[in-house]
């Protein structure tokens, strides 16, 4: 059996965070976890916020999607999503200068490319063959769970055909019923700005309120109850308050938020985030930086659920787990205890150790019998590609092909099958090809 085990010691060369964090349950059980960890900012010489995921059941963790950019180039990841709970199977938005583009999982750029805004993804909760994008205001369809869209081209827009587009302005579409959707219409100097509902599609829309603007909306698994959090007093956009000092009012709806079916159940000073449970009715959690709150009673009791002493920066809840990230480490809730799953350093300054160039070392030992490591050093995020060759120039093996952090990194392999003789190890590390000569005894 070739064994091959890879141990990573990666050094930040800019302060880090882990945010933005998401998840999903396969249809084997098992959760996976996709954030983001960032390193500099957007306005940085050079700075990455790539996506990443981690398996629960493995306890791996890999880049999903890049997002970087410097002087020269970058690679802005704007929204993601996933379809039929299969995290190899996503559609995301991304811009590279001044294009847009929509990207599959398993395919290269499949629309865009034109100089125009797309904003958020809608991905149709019982049946994935739709998928939403807000293109310049309006909204496209794509169809075959993404991969068929129409051309999209500023200059064209409005030649897109009516079965390509949606008048309806949508923001959040129930994962239960694929006809009910929420939609805000906000344009400066508009009589008809406010919170609408459509229960056809967007075919057409009914309007729910003026001062409720719901950008961010749950579902109960009931399918009939809806919560939305927003600012108390005023339309959203025109609050003139900072995020931590407005008042923000948690929304309930038990019809399906039909117009006159809101009422205000709770307040909460500062911006909160909210998540409902997606098999118990009732079951709600809402969270900002420094705690979480769990209520089982659709919001009218919340008892303090995570009080870390760390900030909060993102939260998550499975059927059957409860997750959150600080700013440097991924924890997982069970009995009331917080379990660290992964961390990351986090520093102001580069240390020395940081490599200087990308470099492929001899293997240690060497003669080996059977198992030997390898090391090789990257000076900055990129993608490594290792191979193992016999001495007549015949692959054998994939060691590594994936992108990696700056730091070192290690491959132990096991060559208990492999016959006695030299063999080549072959490395393409950011684009440089080096090769090193390994023995194998026995």
């Amino acid at each position: 059996m070739l064994f091959i085990g890879v141990q990573s010691l990666v050094f930040a060369q800019t302060p880090q965070r882990i945010h933005d964090l998401k998840s999903l349950t396969d249809s084997s059980g098992t959760d996976h976890l996709f954030y983001r960890i960032d390193t500099g900012t957007d306005d940085s010489d050079s700075y990455t916020n790539h996506v990443y995921h981690y398996n629960s059941k493995t306890g791996q963790e890999k880049v999903l999607i890049l997002h970087y950019g410097n002087s020269w180039t970058n690679n802005r990841v704007l929204d993601y999503k996933f379809l039929d709970n299969d995290p190899g199977n996503y559609v995301y938005i991304h811009n590279s200068e001044e294009y847009t583009f929509i990207s599959r999982s398993d395919s290269t750029e499949i629309a865009g490319g034109f100089y125009v805004t797309m904003d958020h993804l809608t991905v149709e909760g019982t049946n994935n063959g739709r998928v939403y994008v807000e293109v310049n205001g309006g909204m496209v369809i794509g169809r075959n769970g993404g991969r068929d869209w129409p051309k999209i081209d500023i200059d064209s827009f409005d030649e897109i055909p009516d079965s390509s587009r949606l008048a309806f302005p949508l923001r959040s579409l129930s994962p239960y019923d694929d006809s009910l959707m929420f939609g805000i219409d906000y344009t400066f100097g508009s009589d008809n700005n406010g919170f609408y509902r459509s229960i056809d599609q967007g075919i057409t829309k009914e309007f729910i309120s003026d001062s409720l603007y719901g950008s961010n909306i749950q579902y109960d698994s009931n399918g009939t109850f809806i919560y939305l959090i927003d600012t108390i007093g005023a339309p959203g956009s025109d609050v003139n308050c900072s995020l931590e000092q407005c008042k923000y009012g948690l929304y309930i709806s038990s019809t399906k938020g039909e117009q006159g079916s809101w009422s205000l159940v709770k307040v909460f000073k500062g911006h909160v985030h909210i998540q409902t449970h997606s098999k118990e009715s009732g079951k709600l959690y809402v969270w900002n930086s420094d705690s979480v709150l769990a209520s089982n009673d659709y919001g009218e009791h919340f008892e303090v659920l995570i009080d870390p002493q760390e900030k909060i920066t993102g939260f998550t809840a499975t059927d059957s787990s409860i997750y959150y990230t600080t700013i440097s480490t991924l924890y997982e809730l069970k009995d009331g205890q917080s379990t660290e799953l992964l961390s990351i350093p986090v520093s102001n300054e580069t240390p020395e150790h940081i490599p200087t160039q990308h470099e492929l070392l001899q293997n240690y030992p060497n003669p080996f019998n059977p198992v030997t490591t390898i090391s090789f050093k990257m000076k900055q995020p990129d993608i490594a590609k290792i191979e193992l060759y016999n001495i007549q120039g015949q692959k054998i093996k994939d060691l590594v092909n994936e992108h990696k952090m700056e730091g070192t990194h290690i491959i132990t392999l096991d060559g208990s099958d492999l016959s006695s003789g030299t063999y080549i190890i072959q490395a393409k590390l950011g684009g440089q090809l080096q090769t090193q000569f390994i023995s194998l005894i026995k």
